[in-house]
């Protein structure tokens, strides 16, 4: 009578990674978060910290011109005795008279002798690259003025100050129906 009937139970061999795998694998997750957290704390702190020093190695990023001068252009130019033309190869070698003629005026303004400039060679694609970082301090090309020009020129990023105008080869307004009409009829008040 003392003896119940009870449930036979067989052990069985358990290995002690079986046992613990939940807090082996929430160890491994935090271990992996932490080292995500100071790789990225590293990489940010490298970022905002020294310089890179620099290498003899060519690189695609522009770097600064060491010789910009901040003085006004005309500063510049009277220090250096001659102004610098940016003519497109036509020009310089038939020596098309109005440009040429333009770019000897300036000269004389500004040194009394029409024979004191430099004619530089641009092209179509280096115009305002070479204008932008000082090769040349005039640019003769015959450009079309525009606003974008003035504000954010697409090679440069910079705006250029264009003069008066001083030959027309064509001109178009664009935009809305009544703007055009004033624009065209040189109306700037009123109705306009």
């Amino acid at each position: 009578e003392g003896e119940e009937e009870g449930e036979i139970v067989v052990a069985e061999h358990v290995m002690c990674s079986q046992r613990t795998w939940k807090i082996v694998t929430i160890s491994k997750c935090l271990l992996l978060v932490a080292l995500a957290v100071s790789m990225s704390l590293l990489l940010i702190s490298a970022k905002s910290g020294m310089p890179t020093p620099p290498t003899d190695e060519l690189s695609m990023e522009p770097s600064s011109s060491p010789s910009y001068d901040s003085r006004p252009t005309l500063e510049i130019l009277q220090s250096r005795g001659h102004v610098r033309c940016g003519f497109d190869n036509a020009a310089i070698e038939s020596k098309e008279r109005l440009r040429l003629d333009l770019c000897r005026a300036v000269a004389a303004v500004i040194f009394g002798d029409p024979e004191s400039f430099v004619g530089v060679l641009v092209t179509g694609s280096t115009r305002f690259e070479k204008l932008n970082d000082r090769a040349v301090d005039l640019l003769l090309y015959g450009d079309t003025h525009t606003i974008e020009r003035e504000v954010n020129e697409r090679s440069t990023g910079a705006g250029f100050t264009f003069s008066s105008p001083y030959y027309y080869d064509g001109m178009a307004y664009f935009g809305d129906e009544s703007f055009v009409k004033c624009a065209e009829e040189g109306k700037r008040f009123d109705e306009c």
